[in-house]
């Protein structure tokens, strides 16, 4: 789905890597262990999540340069597209936003599973991707999983844009959906999502929300939600 990003590490990222490894060696091990096969991209992401953590109680690293590093990575993915060269056969879209990153952990899971299963997927991630491209590879797909933390009491604006144009070119109808989510201490983006979606012609399977801090406990939630979602008469 995604082109590998061949891009090598600088020195500095690796010396800072260590020091975030050590500092936060069960978090990177726990990771890397769930994901065996990383790209350069993927492991980039989780890497400024904990450059997040370590700048509470770090000031000396430069925060120039890290913004420079996560604006040069976001141009980088910019330059792949979500849709394949080879049309796949009745691919499942996933789009989602993320903000702390459990988001996103939890839609590479849901994209582990359907790829384990041999499903055919795109992953689309709004910080990357703009809403037109997703919709525009929506409308090639019968099956969508749309995602958001939930952030400032309901769902990040990205999605509420996304499913704004969605329903309003009439991309849902005769669609089955699933929804995913995070949250601190409510749930509201995956139930506002539904609300909004759930309206006649589409067909929605069912959802996986968890605490941020427990997103890789919901192995068996996903791959339940996956089941449901491929059932022909649902």
């Amino acid at each position: 789905m995604k082109q590998r990003d061949t891009h090598q590490w600088t020195v500095q990222d690796q010396q800072l890597f260590q020091r975030l490894y050590k500092q936060y060696k069960n978090d990177f091990q726990e990771y890397l262990k769930f994901f065996p096969q990383r790209t350069y991209q993927q492991i980039r992401c989780f890497y400024y999540n904990q450059i997040y953590k370590y700048r509470k109680t770090n000031t000396a690293l430069d925060e120039q340069k890290i913004q420079q590093q996560q604006t040069d990575s976001a141009k980088r993915a910019a330059q792949s597209s979500p849709v394949n060269t080879q049309q796949p056969i009745n691919p499942v879209a996933i789009i989602f936003d993320s903000v702390g990153g459990s988001t996103l952990t939890l839609a590479e899971m849901i994209s582990k599973e359907l790829y384990d299963q041999g499903i055919s997927y795109y992953f689309i991630d709004l910080r990357t991707y703009s809403i037109e491209q997703a919709l525009a590879t929506l409308q090639s797909c019968s099956k969508f999983i749309l995602g958001s933390p939930t952030y400032n009491g309901s769902m990040l604006d990205s999605l509420k844009k996304l499913i704004q144009q969605l329903i309003f070119q009439k991309l849902h109808l005769n669609k089955k959906f699933a929804l995913f989510g995070t949250f601190g201490w409510t749930e509201a983006a995956v139930n506002d999502m539904k609300t909004l979606l759930v309206k006649d012609g589409t067909q929605f399977v069912g959802s996986v929300v968890s605490k941020s801090e427990e997103v890789l406990n919901n192995v068996k939630a996903v791959k339940d939600l996956i089941f449901r979602l491929q059932l022909e008469n649902q």
